[in-house]
């Protein structure tokens, strides 16, 4: 089925839905550049995780969401440009779940406008992030939020710019000693990115192949 002219992005949305997936890819695959067995780079670390849901969406059709209960995952936190402290950076997020699908957050407001902003972060304030641009459900368009209290993650959605509701936890682990890809054009099952987000896919995948070459 052929898309209406509608459905096509424009051409500054297709330079910055590429910009953005260049962004998203960096934050959730740079530190997987340095060896498993070496030191971890000061850009972040990859941990076992547990995807905790307490507040059950099943409308949604989100399959991570629609049932309470755990599930395994990995879970990379990461510093897009790695400077060191006390300058401020780019704070990132990635949720790898067991059908390989991924969730990438970056560091925003939260607000109505804010929360499609990037926003630079020192080292001790890692949070607030989101997924930046929102997603399509069956529902209508949802963000994500994430909220990071230690090695605990509060997981919210947002539908159609509305009030932000908790739903699920993420608990951090022990550091993972594995060298893994998150796939920025792979989200959990009833997501879906819009044709804007379609913009990035080229881009933001290359640069994820080439920044982890080998990872699984």
């Amino acid at each position: 089925m052929s898309r209406s002219p509608h459905d096509l992005p424009s051409v500054p949305a297709r330079v910055l839905g590429s910009a953005l997936g260049g962004v998203l890819a960096v934050l959730a695959n740079a530190p997987a550049i340095v060896p498993s067995r070496q030191p971890l780079h000061e850009r972040g670390e990859t941990r076992d995780a547990v995807w905790a849901v307490h507040t059950p969406w099943p409308e949604s059709d989100v399959e991570v969401l629609a049932a309470a209960g755990e599930t395994p995952v990995l879970a990379r936190t990461s510093r897009a440009m790695g400077l060191p402290s006390p300058w401020p950076d780019f704070s990132g997020l990635a949720l790898r779940f067991p059908d390989d699908a991924a969730l990438l957050f970056a560091s925003t407001g939260t607000g109505r406008r804010t929360r499609r902003l990037l926003a630079l972060r020192t080292p001790d304030a890692v949070d607030p992030l989101t997924t930046l641009l929102p997603l399509h459900t069956r529902l209508g368009r949802v963000e994500l939020g994430a909220q990071v209290d230690g090695r605990t993650v509060r997981v919210l959605t947002s539908l159609e710019g509305g009030p932000w509701v908790d739903r699920a936890t993420v608990r951090l682990g022990e550091r993972a000693d594995v060298v893994v890809r998150f796939n920025p054009l792979h989200p959990p099952h009833g997501l879906a990115w819009s044709g804007f987000w379609a913009a990035a896919r080229g881009p933001a995948y290359a640069l994820a192949r080439r920044i982890t070459p080998g990872a699984e």
